[in-house]
């Protein structure tokens, strides 16, 4: 499931750079903040352990494109994916998350600001999008070959989470006018999710769950992008 996902999202950024070789469109590369969904944190409390604030930071490539790219409007439309970094790293506990967005964005006002040649940007947006959360959980006693096969051999047990995601953005995009990266964005997002299936194995079997934890969900979630141009 999660090697499926991690294509999924490698096609998007395929596609996206497509789209950036337009004349209005740009790229974005950044750092997000995410809060876990209750099924992740459910999880962790029953492992005795604890989601750490380093395995919220995610990072984040994101393109969008003009709705009008002959006439430039105010309107821009484009994906964004998305992926932790903690949890590839050797730990006996590990949270991970990856998904993609469609976005919309559109701009309200824009403030210039001294003898800068680019305006102070604000805007608002919103997007939709599907997430894959996972719990991996260290046990096992042995490091012998010979007991590969049995359950007492070190393994990571596992647990996903497939997450329908909607947000409402804020946002402002404040001009650098370096070459190549002309400006940075900072973004606030209120986020509705759903867990649209889950806790289920690598197999795709669904897990019991006694008592069941809150499937629909709000949490807050901060992003800083930079604008960048090759």
């Amino acid at each position: 499931m999660k090697k499926v996902f991690v294509s999924l999202l490698l096609l998007v950024m395929v596609l996206g750079s497509v789209f950036a070789f337009t004349n209005s469109s740009a790229k974005w590369y950044g750092l997000s903040f995410f809060e876990p969904s209750p099924g992740a944190n459910y999880f962790a409390k029953e492992s005795d352990q604890e989601i750490d604030i380093f395995s919220h930071f995610l990072v984040n490539y994101s393109f969008e494109k003009n709705a009008n790219p002959v006439q430039p409007s105010i309107l821009t439309s484009g994906f964004t994916v998305y992926s932790s970094v903690m949890n590839y790293f050797p730990t006996t506990f590990k949270y991970g998350v990856m998904g993609v967005d469609y976005n919309l964005w559109t701009k309200l006002f824009g403030v210039r600001l001294g003898n800068s040649p680019s305006e102070v940007i604000f805007g608002f947006g919103g997007s939709a999008g599907l997430s894959l959360e996972s719990i991996e959980l260290l046990v096992g006693s042995s490091n012998s070959a010979e007991d590969f096969s049995k359950v007492d051999f070190y393994h990571f047990n596992k647990v996903y989470f497939l997450n329908l995601l909607g947000s409402l953005r804020a946002y402002v995009e404040i001009p650098i006018n370096l070459y190549n990266v002309p400006s940075f964005m900072y973004v606030f997002n209120y986020n509705i999710g759903v867990t649209l299936y889950g806790p289920f194995l690598p197999n795709l079997a669904a897990v019991t769950v006694n008592p069941n934890f809150e499937k629909t969900y709000s949490t807050m979630s901060h992003n800083i992008l930079v604008k960048v141009r090759f």
